[in-house]
């Protein structure tokens, strides 16, 4: 096959046929966008800095995971509404521990690439970082 033929193919699953096999279980809406408070998402950011502090990746359970993902998509997409420290304290953590490629080869090893070539991990139906749809980040109210 030629090179051409293969980015084609690649484009074609990247482009149309991943995103829409995305979330197809009872669990996951693509549609819906959680809402929470500032407070709330506050609270989300602080366990998730405990979590990867003080447990070792294989003993976070999926909800943990999808919580601390939802809570590093939604600083990323946020531009500069999150400048607290404790924002910064989690994305450096994620940084210093390579959370996102760590939970690519050691815990869910299925995942294939997003939109924007983030993570998309099918097990638990969340994306990690690229372009992720509206059910992968919160959306905080002030």
């Amino acid at each position: 096959m030629s090179t051409i033929k293969k980015n084609l193919v690649i484009f074609f699953l990247i482009g149309v046929v991943i995103p829409y096999s995305f979330g197809q279980g009872k669990s996951v809406d693509r549609d819906n966008h959680k809402t929470i408070s500032k407070k709330e998402f506050d609270r989300l950011v602080d366990s998730s800095i405990e979590l990867l502090k003080t447990k070792k990746l294989n003993l976070i359970n999926d909800s943990q995971h999808i919580q601390i993902m939802m809570c590093l998509n939604t600083i990323a997409v946020s531009g500069n509404k999150f400048l607290a420290s404790r924002c910064q304290k989690l994305t450096a953590l994620e940084k210093s521990t390579n959370y996102g490629t760590r939970l690519g080869k050691e815990i869910y090893k299925d995942w294939v690439p997003n939109r924007g070539m983030g993570f998309y991990f099918p097990k638990i139906r969340m994306e990690l970082y690229g372009t992720p749809a509206i059910y992968a980040w919160y959306s905080v109210k002030e």
